[in-house]
Order: C-alpha cells, then sequence, then structure tokens
C-alpha cells in the first residue's frame, strides 16, 4: 500500500504529460539567445548543454519518442535546476564571475518561467508554488539583488502564476463546446461512415483520460485499424467503391462494440475505437474478434481486404494523444486464418 502511494504521489510531482511539448520551442529560441549572448564567456559550455538538451528533446517529441513525449515537462524543469546548479558552481566553487550573470539571466526569465509552471501544472498548485519557492529562494542564496529588486520579480512572479491558472482554466474545451448543443451533427459524426468524427472523439478521449488520471481507476484501451493500400484501392476501383470498404468496416466494428464505447473515423481508411474502464488483455481479445469479422470484407476484385491494427492501455499520468501514438506506431498486419492480437 506505502508503494502505491509513494508511486502516486511521483506521478503527481512528475507528470507525463504533453504540456511541455508547446513550450519546448520557445525554450530553445530563448536559451539559443542567452547562448548567443554569453557565446564569449566562460558559461557558453553551461548554455551550449542545455540548448543540445533542449533541441533533443523537442526533436523526440517531433518524432514520437515515447520517452520524450511523456518527460516535456520535467525536461523543462531540468533547464532551470541545471542553470541554478551551473551558476551556484561558477559562483562559489569555481570563483567564475560570469556565475552571477547567468543568474541574473534566470531572474529577467523567471516570471515567464511561473507562467509556464501555472499553466502546465495548474491542477498542482503545490508543485506550482515549490518550484517557485525553488527558484526565488535560490536566486537569493545566489545573491542576485536584481533592479527592480528581487521581492518585486517574486511578485510579479506569483501574478504571472495566478494569471497563467486562470486563463488556463477558463480556456474552453472541446467537451464544453459540444456538451453546448450547438455543434452541427456535421462536426460530431464522419458524413461518409456515420461514426464519430475526429473532433467528437478527441473530446471523448479527453474526458475519459481527465477521469482515469484523476482517480487512478478506470483504466482504457484504444484500438486502431488501417486499411492497408487505401489510396491505391481510391485510384484502381473509384471513390465510390472505396467509401463501400470503409463503411463496410466502420459498421462492423461499430456492431462489436458497447454503446459507451467510441468509433471513429480519424482519417482515410483508418477507424479508431476507445475503450472505457477496458485494460490490455480484454482489449486485445476484442480487437482479435473485431480482426475475425473484417476479415470477411473482399475488394471489388474479389481479393481479401488487408488491415493493420494497433492496441494500447492508457497508463495514468499519460497523454491521451500519447496513448493513441503507441497503438498507431504498433500498427502491425492483421493474419488471415488466425486471430490477431496487439500490445
Amino acid at each position: 500500500m506505502a508503494s502505491i502511494k509513494f508511486k502516486q504521489t511521483l506521478a503527481d510531482w512528475f507528470p507525463k504529460e504533453q504540456g511541455g511539448n508547446a513550450a519546448l520551442p520557445v525554450a530553445f529560441v530563448l536559451v539559443a539567445v542567452e547562448l548567443q549572448r554569453h557565446w564569449r564567456g566562460s558559461v557558453r559550455w553551461l548554455f551550449l548543454a542545455v540548448v543540445i538538451w533542449v533541441a533533443a528533446i523537442w526533436i523526440g517529441t517531433l518524432a514520437k519518442g515515447a520517452w520524450a513525449m511523456r518527460h516535456a515537462n520535467s525536461a523543462l524543469d531540468a533547464v532551470v535546476l541545471v542553470l541554478l546548479l551551473g551558476s551556484g558552481y561558477l559562483a562559489f566553487v569555481a570563483g567564475d564571475p560570469d556565475g552571477p550573470d547567468v543568474a541574473a539571466t534566470l531572474l529577467f526569465w523567471a516570471p515567464l518561467v511561473c507562467a509556464w509552471w501555472g499553466v502546465a501544472y495548474r491542477d498542482r498548485m503545490v508543485r506550482i508554488a515549490a518550484s517557485a519557492f525553488v527558484l526565488y529562494a535560490s536566486l537569493f542564496f545566489l545573491g542576485i539583488a536584481g533592479n527592480p529588486p528581487l521581492y518585486d520579480h517574486v511578485i510579479l512572479g506569483v501574478l504571472m502564476i495566478i494569471l497563467a491558472r486562470g486563463a488556463g482554466s477558463r480556456l474552453p474545451s472541446v467537451q464544453d463546446s459540444l456538451s453546448s448543443g450547438n455543434v452541427p451533427d456535421t462536426v460530431l459524426r464522419d458524413t461518409l461512415t456515420g461514426v464519430a468524427s475526429p473532433t467528437y472523439f478527441e473530446a471523448e478521449l479527453a474526458h475519459t483520460a481527465a477521469v482515469a488520471n484523476r482517480y487512478r481507476q478506470s483504466p482504457f484501451s484504444l484500438i486502431v485499424y488501417d486499411i492497408e493500400h487505401y489510396s491505391q484501392h481510391a485510384a484502381e476501383f473509384g471513390k465510390k467503391a472505396v467509401v463501400g470498404l470503409i463503411k463496410g468496416v466502420a459498421w462492423k466494428i461499430a456492431d462489436r462494440v458497447r454503446v459507451a464505447d467510441t468509433v471513429c473515423r480519424w482519417e482515410d481508411g483508418k477507424i479508431v475505437v476507445l475503450l472505457p474502464n477496458t485494460g490490455i488483455a480484454e482489449s486485445r481479445q476484442l480487437a482479435s474478434d473485431i480482426g475475425r469479422a473484417c476479415r470477411q470484407i473482399s475488394l471489388p476484385n474479389g481479393q481479401p481486404l488487408s488491415m493493420r491494427m494497433g492496441v494500447s492501455e492508457h497508463r495514468f499520468g499519460d497523454d491521451p494523444m500519447m496513448t493513441f501514438g503507441i497503438a498507431n506506431e504498433s500498427l502491425s498486419v492483421i493474419p488471415r486464418g488466425q486471430d490477431a492480437g496487439q500490445g
């Protein structure tokens, strides 16, 4: 029991979210500018290391790397920590006069850092307060008075946190827009197949993930089906024929899931299934059953329809689109004549 509570505490303090992804380009530009400004100084190696680190994480998120996407927030926190430790080492150990300059740079950007914390961790006020306290206390310990004085920067940082948290909490979600009842049915449903649209699916996915992450229970899974050579089929058999194919696949899937599940035509020949309160083992079995049904569909020329399938289970704290990305990246061909399961 103690081990579970400890893991949940770690999850609260080091959330695996994509909140840092949007901040990575901004962070890269800022540290690159500071590297250029300090290029002739002794601290250029410190800023160069930070630039390389931020660039690597940014590239990792663009490449949909699992570790980078899950730890973007913590990676940016590490940048602040490294600059603080580097400044302290240079000032008190190496006796380098550029050490306080690094701390002064951090002080200048501290309100922006606080604003980012307010958005990235807006549901974790203790985390925000502790991070801001460590930042400003460290700058005070490093002897940075600043102009204006340090306490003015602290006040500005607190205001930025309040404003950022308030703005983040008031941003209308897709789920709110859909629940208002003012959204046309064409936005909620795919016009070709009649199953859910990507807009509706994203809202359902975000809501399901929020419930799962909040209560640390009720896991959910995703299944992704993809018709192979969809564009080639469209060119060979015509648009009307491939519309019939995607309809057939979507309806076979919809006939075999629960009312609480969501079937969505994501794009072209790709169908995604959201399975609330469903673990990976049950999802694999359902995916195999649906795969057997879809293998009965044939192309207009009589050849068997080839499809790929991927399954993933949401992990508490993960960004829901990360769960989708894992299922999408694990796509493999559904074999004919035997069960298909994917992890």
